[in-house]
């Protein structure tokens, strides 16, 4: 053979394994198709098992998970129902399209998610929401979450002209509504949820003190602001925020029948980005020049609101979030989290001291020595529950009291039995444990749409909470311990966050004016004391002494505080007392038709997706066909590619992927041609191919455990294991092009594999959270993944350990300096291959939009050197930054999108080393020194992108000054 036939092998697009034993020609295009056919069947027969109920709608298809009481499905059919009939009357909007709707219980989260891009679905969450969190601002949370992703649907969804026929031929592609600002898309969904009397975030006194807070503080966001990201700790709540009370204002000035005929006319924009270009048309104005005047309003406003309030005394402390145990006795207790600092404190009036730090908590409570906290857990791998644990400090003891019961509020009642809210099935319950976890008792508290706070009377006969029935107000309830029957005790407006000061007396507080304000009901005359006038909001409201805490709240955050307790004179009120039937759901709806889903149901292609990827030397075009099921669980891509320039290719491959024969369940087929035609140094051109078959099943489980280092430090840890065995067909061919007998032919190589291989993967991951310094800042993981396969044609083995820790730390509480370092260490055994180190941070190819959006700067290596300086068996490998926030710029121009971010800075110290084995003996080290400018922007509205400018100098043998530009995420 040979040096040029030689050079094809080593170096063609695959490596060339070994020869196998066979010889018989293969029409291996024939094969990749029937191998594919009869897996595809053989797996569509075995995915036979149904994990939801089925009802249909008109163009709604609605999905029931299995998780969910069956008895909730009326319930949840009829406000879906109300939901498209509401929007149609309040923008003509009807569902033109069938649109799959899916209420799911997979994690202990209250949220939605709509798409339209490639595939139209909505998902809904079945869980309540949290007492303060930005959902829990509404009588009934399942229509609004209805409501809002709806919203998105239709809007987002409406195409005409132009847009409708790409679309039409390519599948759900193109669709210019969604390339708006984030404060429209989610503006007009906040405003539709509000637009219902009573419900939605705009009728929420909370949502409102969000808002005018940045006007107290004189921080009122620009439309540029508005348009990007901002550093402000409410983050990613902005939009929904300003988004709605601005829709409301235009609404308001223009109608309901001009909004919607603005959207009508984005629709068929064959340009995206033109919002402001149809607003100047469709209202006469722009956006611009409305949110001016939208501003000055809520200016004079407020200008005179805050004349009664009273100064509280407070600590500089602020928190995101905050909650507060009501029923320790002579203890004011709070769980506040700010910039990854997760604890609970206690205020004694000057100070808060730290009890413990907690992990990702949703709600806790309390006692002297002991705490109670609700975490997240994996649940059967695919599901994420909120579990009960007790922590003792004394003991430095952990005992879990719950599993896969989606607790939440738990409380220590006075006879040292433990309680806590329940709602697995999306139904609430009322639990009582003793403290090992045995269950002692459970009432049934199914018609409530929310449950919040509970807390014990002097006596211990009855467990106050608030709360909301479906449909109604938040007001408060009397739980008895002794019967289980259930007392509403209703007052106008909304209440919060209730607890005993006597046996006779509730302190509470209560929505008045705009504001909530802490009172003290008396119930034997059914009177009313305001403790309090706050300037917004003070919640959590607790008697100690002569003074009342609460906490309060500006545009930094909640903070504890207190004021002298100076109750005004009691008015008598009405408060209307009702039992609550609470062993039944409330759902009296007429039955409805439900199906069982079997198969591959609503699987078809949704999607035709042109691809293409181009270089100097290389390009490549291609379509991928996207489909997946109503559900999200199965799905399946096929793929057609060939490339032209140095290398002749064609690629084919199917994927097929399916959760529910077992979690992360995947087949995957791939047939690659290859042709390479080269000369050798005798000017003799030879032409190879190189035919390749793959096909594999894989699959594999993802679950979370909780990692105690002491019950007062506990963090989150991922593992993962994998398994797949597969099958390869590899062929061979170089042959000259000229007729010269002096040129022996070339004998085809064939070779054949039966691979199988596992791997597992410790994934840690702690979270300090920095808004200045974007993304890497907020993320400490450590990764300890291990992969071993086996030839089972040949009898070779790999294994191969790629461990890697990335920790990032904040040297300041403002998240303006933090220091990040990666470690990764390559090791591979049984094989010959070696890796290489060094390079710069490269550009992407910017011809590729994915690698232009995401950036492939993660590649990094060992900065300062030429690509492959250094190699060797085992390789390791580290990336050290100072980084610092040099300017926050957050400005863009109107709508136009792009915003400019931040600038920051950066000082870092790259080291590699390589050697023959994993004890990197005889080895060599590279190591360098630079800086580096990193400016921020975001694209499109939506998008992150990071510029670059570094410079780097190796100090080692082979060390070269180095500049380099790179565009995407840093590591």
């Amino acid at each position: 053979m040979s040096r040029a036939q030689e050079k094809f092998c080593e170096n063609g697009p695959v490596r060339y394994i070994r020869d196998g034993p066979w010889h018989t020609e293969v029409d291996l295009r024939s094969l990749f198709t029937a191998l594919s056919l009869l897996c595809a069947f053989s797996l569509l027969s075995a995915a036979d098992t149904p994990r939801y109920l089925v009802h249909r709608t008109g163009d709604l298809v609605l999905y029931f998970s299995s998780d969910i009481d069956p008895r909730l499905i009326p319930y949840f059919i009829e406000k879906t129902e109300m939901a498209e009939q509401f929007l149609f009357s309040l923008y003509g909007w009807k569902a033109d399209r069938r649109i799959p709707i899916v209420f799911d219980r997979e994690t202990d989260d209250a949220n939605g998610w709509s798409s339209v891009y490639l595939k139209d679905a909505i998902r809904l969450l079945i869980y309540p929401p949290e007492e303060f969190s930005v959902l829990a601002n509404h009588k009934d949370y399942v229509l609004n979450l209805a409501v809002h992703e709806l919203t998105h649907s239709l809007q987002i969804g409406l195409v005409n002209g132009v847009p409708k026929w790409v679309n039409y031929v390519f599948g759900n592609l193109f669709f210019p509504s969604q390339l708006m600002p984030g404060w429209m898309l989610e503006g007009v969904t906040v405003y539709s949820e509000s637009a219902i009397d009573g419900t939605g975030r705009g009728h929420s006194p909370v949502w409102r003190a969000w808002f005018d807070s940045f006007f107290r503080k004189g921080n009122e966001l620009t439309l540029g602001e508005l348009s990007g990201s901002n550093d402000h700790w409410m983050g990613g709540h902005i939009p929904y925020l300003y988004g709605s009370f601005f829709y409301d204002f235009v609404t308001r000035r223009h109608g309901l029948e001009r909004m919607a005929l603005f959207f009508d006319e984005m629709s068929d924009n064959a340009i995206p980005f033109l919002a402001e270009y149809e607003a100047k048309k469709v209202f006469g104005e722009s956006f611009w020049h409305m949110y001016q005047e939208f501003l000055q309003k809520q200016r004079e406003r407020l200008f005179d609101r805050d004349a009664t309030a009273q100064a509280p005394f407070e600590i500089g402390e602020r928190y995101h979030d905050i909650m507060v145990d009501l029923s320790h006795p002579d203890r004011y207790v709070y769980y506040g989290v700010t910039n990854g600092r997760r604890a609970v404190y206690e205020f004694d009036g000057t100070a808060a001291t730290r009890l413990m730090t907690l992990p990702t908590a949703s709600t806790f409570a309390a006692g002297d020595d002991q705490f109670l906290a609700t975490v997240p857990v994996s649940v059967d791998n695919d599901r994420t529950r909120s579990d009960l644990f007790l922590f003792d400090m004394k003991r430095q003891a952990i005992t879990r009291i719950t599993r896969g019961e989606s607790a939440r509020y738990p409380i220590f009642l006075h006879d040292g039995r433990i309680g806590c809210f329940t709602v697995t099935d999306g139904l609430h319950r009322f639990r009582i444990y003793d403290r090992k976890g045995a269950l002692l008792r459970t009432y049934d508290l199914l018609p409530f749409d929310a449950v919040y706070t509970p807390s014990f009377d002097p006596t211990g006969e009855r467990v106050l909470f608030t709360g909301n029935l479906r449909g109604a107000d938040k007001d408060i309830f009397l739980l008895s311990l002794d019967d289980g029957a259930v007392t509403r005790l209703h007052l106008p407006g909304d209440q919060y966050g209730a607890g005993f000061a006597s046996a006779h007396q509730l302190l509470f507080s209560t929505e008045d004016d705009g504001r909530i304000v802490p009172v003290l009901l008396d119930l034997r005359t059914d009177s009313l004391s305001r403790l309090y006038e706050p300037v917004s909001i003070a919640i959590y409201p607790k008697i100690l002494a002569d003074r009342l805490f609460f906490i309060g709240f500006d545009n930094d955050g909640y903070f504890p505080a207190w004021v002298p307790l100076r109750p005004t004179a009691a008015v008598p009120i009405t408060v209307e007392r009702t039992t609550v039937a609470a062993s039944a759901t409330g759902t009296d709806s007429v039955a409805p038709a439900i199906e069982e889903t079997h198969g591959w149901e609503g699987a078809w292609p949704t999607a035709l997706i042109p691809d293409y990827n181009g270089g100097l030397s290389l390009q490549k075009i291609g379509v991928t066909l996207f489909a997946e099921s109503d559900t999200g669980r199965r799905g399946y891509e096929i793929s057609f590619g060939k490339a032209f320039g140095d290398t002749d290719t064609y690629e084919a491959r199917l994927t097929y992927r399916d959760d529910d024969i077992m979690p992360s369940f995947y087949w995957q087929a791939y047939y690659g041609w290859y042709r390479a035609t080269f000369g050798d140094p005798e000017h003799i051109t030879y032409r190879g191919a190189v035919h390749d078959l793959r096909t594999h099943l894989s699959t594999s489980s993802r679950f979370n455990t909780l990692w105690f280092l002491t019950p007062s430090y506990a963090y989150r840890a991922t593992h993962s294991v994998s398994a797949s065995i597969g099958f390869r067909f590899r062929q061979e061919t170089v042959e000259n092009d000229r007729d010269d007998p002096t040129i022996l032919p070339y004998d085809p190589r064939k070779s054949y594999s039966v691979q199988s291989g596992a791997s597992y993967n410790f994934h840690f991951n702690f979270s300090p959270g920095s808004y200045l310094l974007f993304s890497p800042m907020d993320q400490s993981i450590l990764r300890l993944p291990a992969t071993i396969s086996r030839d089972l044609w040949t009898g070779e083995n790999l294994l191969t350990l790629t461990p890697s820790l990335t920790y990032a730390h904040l040297l300041d509480e403002h998240g303006k300096i933090g220091a990040i370092t990666r470690h990764s260490l390559y090791a591979a055994f049984l094989t010959d291959a070696r890796y290489s180190l060094g390079g710069e941070e490269k550009d992407p190819e910017l011809i590729n939009l994915d690698t232009f959006i995401y950036g492939s700067s993660s590649a990094v290596t060992v900065r300062g050197y030429r690509s492959g300086a250094l190699t060797g068996r085992t390789v390791y490998f580290t990336n050290n930054e100072l980084r610092f926030h040099v300017l926050s710029i957050e400005e863009g121009l109107g709508l136009f999108p792009l915003m400019v971010k931040n600038l920051q800075g950066a000082v870092f110290c790259d080291l590699g080393a390589g050697a023959g084995d994993l004890a990197l003996r005889e080895r060599s080290f590279i190591v360098s020194l630079g800086v580096e400018g990193k400016l921020l922007t975001h694209w499109w509205y939506h998008v992150p992108l990071m510029f670059k400018l570094g410079l780097a100098r190796g100090l080692t043998e082979g060390g070269v000054w180095n500049v380099y530009v790179a565009v995407g995420n840093s590591f």
